[in-house]
């Protein structure tokens, strides 16, 4: 567990320099730092992480670009280990080339977004899910850079980078209606109607119907991805990570609206990244009806900019020591939430392990 410690405190101690006067250029240094051992670890971790063995086998187990394609995975994570194939039967090389893109993604839309860019580093890297990433943590980070293009209110480029993100993972499509959602301008009743909407209709079975129904047309009834539907609807959790969940958005949602009649900086912005929060907590009730492991993987399109929102909060006051407390609260809550993601997967984070050992 002492590496887990070092990274939260090496974060955490990052973080602190935004209550303080600091000079930006020595943020980036700070944080550029701080990314360097990130990437390190995770690009050197060994037999670490919950599809370990699928994505492990992928790479060493094929060869030709034939060989990646007729795999069971998308055609661009197909040809992003065929390349790294090409050049070295290195999986490490692989991991280290992921673990780059990922996080520079991160920590760029953090100084690009956040009024506290090392803070909201802080709030996004205290989860393991970026640091012993996927292909959805992949396909994810790729849609950020669609926000640019968003904001620019190009559809061309908007579109070719979502495709390129279902390249990898397919769920990425599922981000396409952004273009429009970061656009609108939603009282604050008319989210309140939305959810108590999704709450009331919530045991009729119409998602699940509906996805059976669009997949079966898309794909006919016999193909992977209903199989992977399937799955994830008789997978049962094993804890109350779920209740959990509900409890969480249920509390950061009226902080979230209320904030954003306060924050100071950058709040057109906030209001922005609120729509796309938002809608990733609607995309979470609904599909949270079908399968927990399914709404959790599509609404993280949407929720990944809570690293903006949660930073922003700050914001909502001058007053240096209301802003330390809110610091100190954010602290706590990202640290429980930081233990309850190591504890929850405990045997395939615990002990770390790496390539040399």
């Amino acid at each position: 567990m002492e590496i887990y410690f070092f990274m939260f405190s090496m974060l955490l101690c990052m973080a602190f320099f935004d209550l303080t006067t600091l000079d930006n250029q020595y943020k980036i240094w700070l944080a550029s730092i701080g990314g360097i051992i990130l990437i390190l670890i995770s690009g050197l971790r060994w037999e670490m992480g919950t599809d370990w063995p699928s994505y492990f086998n992928f790479f060493n187990f094929n060869n030709t670009f034939k060989d990646f394609y007729e795999a069971d995975f998308e055609v661009g994570f197909a040809f992003l280990n065929y390349l790294v194939k090409l050049t070295t039967d290195s999986y490490s090389v692989l991991l280290t080339m992921m673990a780059i893109f990922v996080i520079s993604i991160k920590i760029r839309a953090a100084f690009k977004y956040s009024m506290f860019p090392l803070i909201a580093i802080f709030i996004n890297f205290a989860s393991i899910t970026d640091v012993f990433f996927i292909r959805q943590t992949i396909a994810a980070a790729i849609t950020i850079i669609a926000i640019e293009y968003i904001i620019q209110k190009n559809i061309y480029k908007f579109l070719f980078v979502i495709l390129l993100a279902a390249s990898i993972h397919v769920s990425a499509l599922i981000f396409f209606p952004s273009y429009w959602i970061y656009h609108l301008e939603i009282k604050k009743r008319y989210w309140v109607i939305i959810f108590v909407g999704i709450l009331l209709t919530s045991n009729f079975g119409l998602i699940e119907k509906s996805i059976y129904l669009i997949i079966s047309l898309l794909y006919g009834s016999d193909n992977i991805f209903l199989s992977k539907f399937s799955f994830y609807m008789e997978m049962q959790s094993s804890n109350n990570t779920f209740v959990i969940s509900l409890i969480r958005r249920a509390i950061f949602i009226p902080i979230y609206i209320f904030a954003a009649e306060y924050v100071i900086d950058k709040k057109d912005l906030y209001r922005r990244f609120l729509n796309l929060v938002l809608s990733g907590y609607i995309i979470f009730l609904l599909f949270a009806q079908i399968s927990e492991e399914i709404a959790v993987r599509l609404c993280g399109y949407y929720t990944v900019y809570e690293f903006i929102l949660l930073s922003a909060i700050i914001s909502v006051t001058k007053n240096k020591f209301l802003r330390l407390l809110i610091f100190i609260l954010l602290v706590i809550y990202e640290a429980i939430k930081y233990n309850t993601s190591i504890q929850s997967l405990y045997d395939y984070y615990v002990p770390y392990r790496s390539v040399f050992l």
